[in-house]
């Protein structure tokens, strides 16, 4: 039998649709150069969509073609390569399309006013789209409507604004979305191609790739946050695997898409801190039933509640610090004891509730809440209150109902208006499942351990499941007679074996599992 290092997550994205959204031609191998790898088996399912056309300071045909050719390395045709068409930053007296009034055509850098260079609208239409900010969220609205992706994958907050523009208005077009198709519930992941791309670490290993190391602060980094969305925060976020083969600079996909861009004289640089073992995303749930809930507040903007969207800014062009106090429900100074309510259209399954603090209105004392929710059980209704406290650096609270409910509505007291939210979320977990073996600390593929190595740590990362339903064990080993045993995470392997496959799988669903191969 023949074995190679697999992982079962390729299957689960072979068996679906995926988009990839970013601004900029070349953005998608910042975002998901390592993990486009894993699709090469799904590639007629594999959409690309640049909203901008990349053209402050480049010109948008060479910029096309070398998209084009870039992706044409992961078996992506252009068929499936979209753009949209509009510009790279604005000249308007608002600062930006963002904040520009919705039907205000404003002209971008290069001098355009309308989409140009074969884009979606006038492929689907036969007409260019001038720059308004309603245009431009109709033209990704409809997009997404078109082909309904299984599996979105985009930015966040980086420090660009186009970056930004592009993660805002697609929460806000996905909110739209989701709320008026009840049966779609898509997977979105969003990831930063600056903070850990363009501005990433430089770790490159090229025996035993690295995992990506956590960024370090710099002009565009907040000292507040860990990322650039402040509700991101590193150690909850999604490690996937790669593709094992990428492994030797100049031979495998990544490095020959990098240096198909103009960019590609500073491609070691970039290469070096785009590829890593792990591919680094954070989920946003879809299965959110307050979207489908109808709020009521005791004062303020209930809208922001239940929107999608957990943070906006008020200017989207500032380089060095953001301004997160857009799409924010505040109480009324006068309402000393704010009340949320949510009453759900159909008793919905729920297990757990977040609370998106807004960052700003830090209060030293613990803010204390109350939530009743009320539940069908035996079709009875029965209620439960569950009573906590926000403390001052608190920005999400989640909490776990320990179990899942059918619930009708629920109830949230504040003991002050010192606070606000962005959004509340209450969900049945959403969460694709995954395994993932380290070795020595590392994400393992093809692993090199080292001539006198007879002991190594083994660990998992596992996603969706829980460790303890984990099965690990050794398949195959060559030369076969030789000792090696797993035991108190460690591989004890004879000095003779030369080569060993380690396989973990769920034991309440095999189909989960990871593959990996150490050799000498």
């Amino acid at each position: 039998m023949k074995l190679t290092p697999f992982n079962s997550i390729k299957k689960f994205f072979n068996t679906k649709t995926i988009m990839i959204i970013v601004p900029h031609q070349d953005d998608e191998l910042f975002l998901c150069g390592t993990i486009m790898g894993l699709l090469k088996g799904n590639r007629q399912n594999v959409f690309i969509v640049f909203t901008t056309n990349g053209d402050y300071g480049n010109d948008f045909n060479e910029r096309k073609i070398e998209s084009i050719k870039a992706l044409s390395k992961y078996g992506i045709n252009k068929e499936n390569i979209i753009f949209l068409g509009y510009g790279d930053q604005y000249n308007t007296p608002y600062k930006h399309l963002y904040h520009a009034p919705n039907n205000d055509v404003t002209t971008s850098k290069a001098g355009y006013k309308e989409t140009y260079g074969e884009d979606f609208c006038f492929k689907q239409w036969n007409v260019h789209h001038e720059y308004t900010i309603e245009n431009y969220i109709y033209d990704i609205r409809e997009i997404i409507k078109l082909i309904l992706p299984d599996i979105i994958f985009s930015n966040d907050l980086d420090w660009h604004p186009e970056h930004r523009f592009t993660s805002l208005i697609l929460d806000r077009v996905l909110g739209e979305i989701l709320k008026e198709n009840k049966n779609y519930r898509p997977y979105i992941f969003k990831g930063f191609i600056y903070f850990i791309g363009w501005d990433g670490v430089s770790d490159y290993r090229k025996i035993n790739l690295g995992r990506t190391k956590k960024p370090t602060r710099s002009k565009s980094f907040d000292k507040r946050f860990d990322v650039g969305n402040p509700y991101f925060k590193w150690n909850d976020r999604l490690c996937f695997p790669i593709d094992y083969q990428l492994t030797l600079k100049k031979k495998n996909t990544l490095f020959k898409a990098v240096s198909k861009y103009k960019f590609s004289k500073n491609a070691k640089r970039f290469y070096e801190s785009m590829m890593n073992a792990d591919a680094i995303f954070w989920q946003r749930v879809t299965t959110n039933a307050a979207l489908h809930a109808t709020v009521n507040v005791s004062s303020g903007n209930e809208n922001y509640l239940n929107d999608f969207i957990i943070v906006d800014l008020n200017d989207i062009t500032k380089k060095n610090s953001m301004d997160f106090e857009a799409s924010v429900w505040r109480p009324a100074n006068s309402d000393k004891q704010p009340k949320i309510d949510m009453v759900f259209d159909q008793p919905i399954i729920a297990n757990t509730i977040v609370l998106y603090r807004d960052i700003y209105s830090y209060s030293k004392e613990c803010v204390h809440y109350s939530i009743e929710y009320k539940y069908l059980i035996d079709e009875k209704e029965e209620t439960e209150i569950i009573e906590g406290c926000i403390k001052e650096y608190d920005l999400r609270v989640d909490i776990d109902l320990k179990k899942d409910y059918m619930l009708t509505d629920l109830h949230i007291q504040l003991d002050n208006n010192s606070i606000g939210f962005t959004e509340i979320e209450v969900n049945k977990t959403q969460m694709i499942q995954f395994i993932k073996i380290i070795v020595n600390g590392d994400y393992a593929y093809d692993y090199h351990i080292g001539e006198k190595t007879d002991i190594v740590d083994l660990n998992l990362n596992v996603y969706g499941l829980k460790k303890e339903d984990v099965i690990v064990d050794v398949i195959e080993h060559i030369p076969q007679k030789e000792p090696i045993k797993i035991k108190n995470n460690k591989l004890y392997i004879g000095d003779r074996i030369k080569k060993c496959y380690i396989k973990a799988f769920f034991s309440k669903n095999p189909e989960v599992y990871d593959v990996v191969c150490l050799r000498r």
